[in-house]
Protein backbone atom coordinates (compact mmCIF):
# COMPACT_ATOMS: atom_id res chain seq x y z
CA UNK A 1 0.00 0.00 0.00
CA UNK A 2 1.41 3.42 -0.90
CA UNK A 3 2.40 5.88 1.80
CA UNK A 4 0.36 9.09 1.53
CA UNK A 5 1.99 12.45 2.10
CA UNK A 6 0.43 15.87 1.70
CA UNK A 7 1.44 19.44 2.35
CA UNK A 8 -0.22 22.77 1.70
CA UNK A 9 2.31 25.21 0.25
CA UNK A 10 2.28 28.77 1.58
CA UNK A 11 1.36 30.02 -1.88
CA UNK A 12 -1.08 27.47 -3.21
CA UNK A 13 -2.10 29.66 -6.14
CA UNK A 14 -5.67 29.22 -7.36
CA UNK A 15 -7.56 27.32 -4.66
CA UNK A 16 -10.73 27.09 -6.73
CA UNK A 17 -11.22 23.45 -7.47
CA UNK A 18 -12.65 20.21 -6.25
CA UNK A 19 -11.89 18.14 -3.21
CA UNK A 20 -11.04 14.62 -4.38
CA UNK A 21 -12.01 11.86 -1.95
CA UNK A 22 -11.00 8.23 -2.38
CA UNK A 23 -12.40 5.68 0.08
CA UNK A 24 -11.55 1.99 0.30
CA UNK A 25 -10.27 1.80 -3.28
CA UNK A 26 -9.22 -1.68 -4.39
CA UNK A 27 -8.15 -2.94 -7.81
CA UNK A 28 -7.25 -6.51 -8.72
CA UNK A 29 -5.82 -7.95 -11.91
CA UNK A 30 -6.03 -11.54 -13.12
CA UNK A 31 -2.67 -12.90 -14.34
CA UNK A 32 -1.45 -16.32 -15.41
CA UNK A 33 -0.08 -16.77 -11.88
CA UNK A 34 -3.41 -15.81 -10.25
CA UNK A 35 -5.00 -12.67 -8.84
CA UNK A 36 -2.79 -9.66 -8.05
CA UNK A 37 -4.09 -7.04 -5.59
CA UNK A 38 -2.63 -3.93 -7.22
CA UNK A 39 -4.29 -1.52 -4.77
CA UNK A 40 -6.13 -2.53 -1.62
CA UNK A 41 -8.17 -0.34 0.74
CA UNK A 42 -6.63 2.96 -0.36
CA UNK A 43 -8.28 6.05 1.20
CA UNK A 44 -7.31 9.72 1.10
CA UNK A 45 -8.71 13.19 0.54
CA UNK A 46 -7.06 15.99 -1.43
CA UNK A 47 -8.24 19.55 -0.79
CA UNK A 48 -8.06 22.24 -3.50
CA UNK A 49 -4.70 24.00 -3.52
CA UNK A 50 -3.01 21.14 -1.68
CA UNK A 51 0.10 19.40 -2.94
CA UNK A 52 -0.33 15.64 -2.55
CA UNK A 53 2.03 12.74 -3.23
CA UNK A 54 1.62 8.98 -3.31
CA UNK A 55 4.94 7.58 -2.19
CA UNK A 56 6.00 3.95 -2.06
CA UNK A 57 8.14 1.22 -3.57
CA UNK A 58 7.71 -0.23 -7.04
CA UNK A 59 4.55 -2.32 -7.33
CA UNK A 60 2.73 -0.93 -4.28
CA UNK A 61 -0.22 0.53 -6.25
CA UNK A 62 0.66 4.21 -6.82
CA UNK A 63 0.06 4.24 -10.57
CA UNK A 64 -2.95 1.93 -10.35
CA UNK A 65 -4.54 4.23 -7.76
CA UNK A 66 -3.96 7.30 -9.94
CA UNK A 67 -5.26 5.48 -13.05
CA UNK A 68 -8.46 4.71 -11.13
CA UNK A 69 -8.83 8.32 -9.95
CA UNK A 70 -8.28 9.58 -13.52
CA UNK A 71 -10.91 7.18 -14.88
CA UNK A 72 -8.45 5.04 -16.85
CA UNK A 73 -9.06 1.90 -14.76
CA UNK A 74 -12.29 0.72 -13.14
CA UNK A 75 -11.75 -0.11 -9.44
CA UNK A 76 -13.15 -3.35 -8.04
CA UNK A 77 -14.37 -1.66 -4.86
CA UNK A 78 -14.45 1.67 -3.08
CA UNK A 79 -15.59 5.17 -3.90
CA UNK A 80 -14.17 8.13 -5.81
CA UNK A 81 -15.79 11.54 -5.34
CA UNK A 82 -14.77 14.87 -6.91
CA UNK A 83 -16.50 17.80 -5.23
CA UNK A 84 -20.10 16.66 -4.86
CA UNK A 85 -19.95 14.36 -7.88
CA UNK A 86 -19.76 10.61 -7.42
CA UNK A 87 -17.36 9.27 -10.07
CA UNK A 88 -17.30 5.66 -8.92
CA UNK A 89 -18.94 3.58 -6.22
CA UNK A 90 -18.93 -0.18 -5.88
CA UNK A 91 -22.03 0.22 -3.65
CA UNK A 92 -24.14 1.82 -6.39
CA UNK A 93 -25.69 -0.29 -9.13
CA UNK A 94 -24.92 2.25 -11.84
CA UNK A 95 -22.44 4.80 -10.59
CA UNK A 96 -21.69 7.61 -13.02
CA UNK A 97 -18.54 7.03 -14.96
CA UNK A 98 -16.14 9.78 -15.93
CA UNK A 99 -12.63 11.02 -15.74
CA UNK A 100 -11.51 14.01 -13.75
CA UNK A 101 -8.75 16.32 -14.79
CA UNK A 102 -5.99 16.28 -12.21
CA UNK A 103 -2.41 17.35 -12.59
CA UNK A 104 -0.20 14.29 -12.75
CA UNK A 105 3.55 14.30 -12.88
CA UNK A 106 6.23 11.70 -12.55
CA UNK A 107 9.79 12.54 -11.72
CA UNK A 108 12.85 10.49 -12.74
CA UNK A 109 12.86 8.75 -9.35
CA UNK A 110 9.44 7.31 -10.15
CA UNK A 111 7.42 9.39 -7.67
CA UNK A 112 3.96 10.23 -8.97
CA UNK A 113 2.24 13.46 -7.90
CA UNK A 114 -1.37 14.73 -7.97
CA UNK A 115 -1.82 18.45 -7.78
Amino acid sequence: MPILAGAKPEEAGDTKGLTVKVSGLSKRFQTEQGVVNAAEGVSFSVQPGTFFTLLGPSGCGKSTTLRCVAGLERPDSGEIIAGDRLLFSSQKEKAPCGAICVGLSRDPAGITNIY
